[in-house]
């Protein structure tokens, strides 16, 4: 297809946030892309109009499929291009329902299923006629998991914003080995958002230099700070309430804290960890190893920023999108 092969042409339109569209696939990024334009408009996986179709519903209408495309979305597993055409008949969207009994799913074994995936119209060859199942290629079948584990990833974010007994845990640390100490710890209510502890720990040990020119904490800092004994009197109270703690890298969180309750004679009350920086990863598509090497390292704040789908947190909060899957983020961009 002719349009497949077209990148963009650098056609920018200056948006607010500093942010750049290219005219052609009406996609926006902040900075300029080298990434292959698809040609035509481009929309968020299941947020495209009711007037556009990908190719397995115009075949199931006996409709023959243009040359050329009006329209795309972004899959995660190649080929990335759905292309969507044109036609503004009513189309039923594909819902595939398995046979119920035990015989109908004996005879559609032996007598074969699908020879077409009812999505994107792949149709494979003898030799790999095993890849449509239940009626969708391999793409389309990851594609569908993954919305579906989105919306979970969506529901559980904004489960644990309601709930009165989830606090949102940070720690900074004298180092990422196991005899490592926590220096810093803050908790915030999940629910009201409302800030219960924030204090700098004094360790029983000396900051490595390359621990402090990343999170900017020093020696010196830490006389004047209150020791671990002094600090727990009033972090043990705050923990046993809200019992659920939800952390960016929760096991690496977990090991500190209870490393450095223990090295003073403490032990954690039962808690229920929630990580968020694996439901972070899932949320943009865990197959891309590099993604998930970048989201070890953001932030607690992003991460429950992009599941729960909010701007200016903790100030307000934005309900979420009726879209589907996400929009495709610039780190996404980079990887391809």
């Amino acid at each position: 297809m002719e349009n497949q092969q077209r990148r963009h042409q650098f056609d920018w339109v200056w948006l607010k946030g500093n942010r750049k569209r290219c005219r052609v696939c009406q996609w926006s990024w902040p900075t300029r892309r080298q990434s292959a334009c698809p040609g035509v408009p481009r929309y968020a996986y299941g947020a495209w109009p009711p007037t556009l179709h990908p190719a397995g519903e115009l075949i199931r209408l006996g409709r023959e499929i243009p040359l050329t495309a009006d329209g795309c979305a972004y899959q995660l597993l190649e080929p990335h291009w759905l292309w969507l055409y044109y036609d503004d008949r009513e189309i039923a969207p594909f819902n595939y329902s398995p046979p119920k009994t035990f015989r109908a799913r004996l005879r559609a074994f032996f007598e074969g299923g699908e020879t077409m995936c009812q999505v994107c119209g792949y149709q494979p060859t003898d030799q790999y006629a095993g890849t449509i199942v239940d009626g969708l290629c391999r793409t389309c079948q990851f594609q569908r998991s993954w919305c579906q584990q989105v919306l979970d990833i969506r529901h559980w974010a904004q489960s644990m914003l309601r709930d009165e007994h989830a606090v949102l845990l940070d720690t900074e640390t004298t180092g990422l080995g196991d005899r490592d100490v926590v220096i810093e710890l803050a908790l915030l209510s999940a629910s009201d958002r409302q800030l219960l502890y924030n204090s700098l720990i004094r360790p029983n040990q000396p900051i490595p230099w390359a621990v402090s020119v990343r999170n900017s904490l020093r020696d010196e800092q830490m006389r004047s700070a209150p020791t671990f004994h002094q600090v727990w009197k009033d972090v043990l109270p705050i923990l046993e309430r809200y019992q659920t703690v939800i952390s960016y890298s929760a096991a690496f969180h977990q090991a500190r804290l209870d490393w450095t309750a223990q090295l003073y004679g403490y032990r954690l009350p039962p808690l229920k960890w929630e990580c968020l920086m694996t439901r972070y990863a899932r949320f943009y598509g865990e197959h891309l190893d590099i993604l998930y090497i970048f989201f070890q390292f953001g932030s607690l704040l992003s991460a429950f920023s992009a599941t729960e789908q909010y701007r200016g947190w903790p100030e307000k909060l934005s309900s979420s999108t009726e879209t589907v899957c996400p929009s495709r983020t610039d780190t996404e961009e980079e990887c391809l």
